[in-house]
């Protein structure tokens, strides 16, 4: 995730230097209004673009056999003597070496924990600046002009809009004044101003970080204001000297929510400039087309090759297959109980996986060693250690062919070295797909199966017993699959199913067992609502009631203070909010 998002942070650097140092002062303001938008987009989007190998300038890793897997495979580990793996590797270290990769891992977790906690501190002030948005605008006096709703503000507010509403203080401004702004903000409403400042609101969500994402919002927020005084000045009735006084006449210290287009602005200097600037000419527009180099440099530059790993087009088949089915990087590992957790990381990126000590016994011993671990879908080969409760190394896989084909034959498609290796670290076997298919699931997607075998569904300690171990989904459900995942991880037992029928309620859909589950709703929960005499109470306000803790005691209560015919809802957000139990009437 990180690399991604610095992956964005330079395309969308390199898209303000362009525009700050080719296009910032060309009056084509609503060509680069179109510019500023879409290098945003794909700022987001161009990481995932491949490249072809031959363009691009990333180095790519290209893996080496070890050996070719053998057909009978054993799952248990063994010492691999003298392999060409251990010529790939690394050369033993000092004993710090260990520490030293876990502390570089430990302060990687701390940087994305650091992201992720800024990401969730501008999105809560994204969704609160939306929430007083919408407060304000239903809940002030609002005067309808065609498509136009003009919201009356009081006290000392600076004029802005948002969607297909403005929001204005109309006692602050002489009528000719007044006219000249509603005319400046309809432009705004009329070009949906507001999509481009949303769009650039949520970018900085995800790159709050990056200096270059707050100074190319505003270059974009200016540049809007630049198109809405050209569009409003090109309009007969404006006359320019009346409306730049008025700009000045509308100064105010009050500014508005920042994804607003407002009619006054720290800008103004800028503003007054660009509606006095000569007209661009149209020969100048040829530093437009450097934007195209430029994205494609960055593109080449640090997006994934196209080809990866594989021989020149004149090796046969077989070798091209073979060498998709590769991965190797480093890992590292902590043993946790009775199981080595452990962290791969490659050019696919990072997966985890945990193993029981019994399958790696062989990295314990105290001097380097290499072993294997062999499970249908490939073999694993680790070179490393383990010292006390901490260990790093190398590692390499190699996908099983004979598996890829067997699931290909099962309408499973396992696609190169990263899935395979997905396979195995799941556990994924052909009998696991031949026993769902057993019981009904013939049509299984590739993204099924493995988050199916990720919740251990159907997986049981005896393997011979085709059992799924999740209650089985009704006919009527339209995605079966994603119900015995979600029953899976919430815990749903046809034991508690079952308890839910014993006492009368019969046909709950799985969106709201899972939800019972996952809230710890009992049948003896809902059952005392009924008692209290609150019946036929739906399955979706039980799960609100036990979210926010109503009891038939509560709602009582307030039936007891006077307060009759209450709502479900009005009971829950009295909960929700703590209102404390009212006093009688007299």
């Amino acid at each position: 995730m990180i690399p991604y998002v610095l992956h964005v942070a330079l395309i969308l650097t390199g898209c303000f230097a362009f525009y700050k140092v080719l296009i910032q002062k060309e009056t084509f303001f609503q060509l680069n209004r179109f510019v500023l938008l879409g290098c945003l987009i794909l700022s987001f989007g161009l990481p995932f673009v491949p490249v072809p190998e031959q363009w691009a300038f990333r180095a790519q890793e290209v893996s080496s056999f070890i050996e070719k897997p053998g057909l009978g495979m054993q799952n248990h580990p063994r010492v691999v003597p003298e392999m060409a793996l251990e010529e790939s590797l690394p050369p033993s270290k000092t004993e710090s070496a260990p520490k030293e990769v876990i502390s570089i891992q430990n302060t990687f977790t701390l940087v994305v924990w650091l992201y992720w906690i800024g990401v969730a501190a501008f999105g809560i002030n994204f969704i609160l600046q939306f929430t007083i948005l919408l407060y304000r605008s239903y809940t002030s006096p609002i005067i309808r002009d065609g498509q136009f709703r003009i919201v009356e503000l009081s006290g000392d507010k600076a004029p802005c809009s948002f969607g297909n509403t403005i929001f204005i203080n109309p006692e602050k401004y002489e009528w000719e004044v007044y006219n000249q702004i509603l005319e400046h903000e309809k432009v705004h409403v009329q070009q949906k101003h507001s999509l481009d400042l949303v769009i650039a609101e949520l970018m900085l969500v995800f790159q709050w970080f990056n200096p270059f994402a707050w100074l190319y919002r505003k270059e974009l927020e200016n540049n809007l204001e630049f198109l809405t005084d050209d569009k409003v000045l090109q309009q007969g009735d404006v006359e320019k000297t009346s409306y730049q006084v008025s700009l000045l006449k509308v100064s105010a210290p009050h500014f508005p929510l920042s994804f607003t287009t407002n009619y006054n602005q720290s800008l103004l200097k800028k503003r007054l400039v660009m509606m006095n600037a000569k007209k661009s000419n149209l020969n100048v527009t040829w530093k437009y087309l450097f934007l195209f180099p430029l994205l494609a440099l960055f593109i080449c530059s640090f997006n994934e090759p196209l080809v990866s790993g594989r021989n020149s087009a004149d090796d046969s088949q077989k070798e091209g297959e073979n060498l998709s089915l590769e991965a190797e990087g480093s890992w590292i590992a902590k043993l946790e109980g009775n199981h080595i957790m452990m962290q791969f990381f490659d050019h696919y990126g990072e997966r985890g996986s945990a193993f029981l000590i019994s399958e790696l016994k062989g990295l314990l011993k105290n001097d380097t060693g290499t072993i294997s671990l062999a499970r249908e879908a490939g073999t694993l080969y680790f070179s490393g250690r383990l010292e006390g409760d901490e260990g790093m190394g190398r590692y390499k896989f190699i996908g099983n062919p004979d598996f890829n084909e067997a699931m290909y034959k099962e309408g499973i498609d396992v696609e190169g070295g990263k899935e395979s290796m997905t396979f195995f670290l799941l556990d994924i076997t052909t009998s696991y797909v031949l026993m769902l298919k057993e019981h009904g699931y013939p049509g299984l997607r590739k993204e099924d199966l493995t988050s199916l075998a990720a919740q251990s569904v159907g997986k049981q300690e005896i393997k011979e017993q085709a059992l799924l171990d999740v209650p089985e989904p009704k006919e009527e459900d339209e995605d079966p699959l994603s119900v015995m995942i979600n029953f899976k991880a919430s815990g749903v037992t046809e034991e508690y199913i079952r308890s839910f029928e014993g006492m009368g309620y019969k046909n709950i859909s799985p969106g709201h067992l899972i939800n019972f589950k996952s809230l710890g709703v009992t049948p003896e929960y809902v059952k005392s609502f009924e008692e209290a005499g609150y019946k036929n109470i739906p399955y979706g306000t039980i799960v609100d009631f036990k979210s926010v803790g109503v009891t038939p005691e509560f709602i009582k209560s307030f039936e007891d203070a006077g307060y009759k015919d209450i709502s479900y809802s009005t009971i829950i957000n009295l909960k929700a909010t703590g209102v404390s139990l009212p006093t009688k009437n007299k």
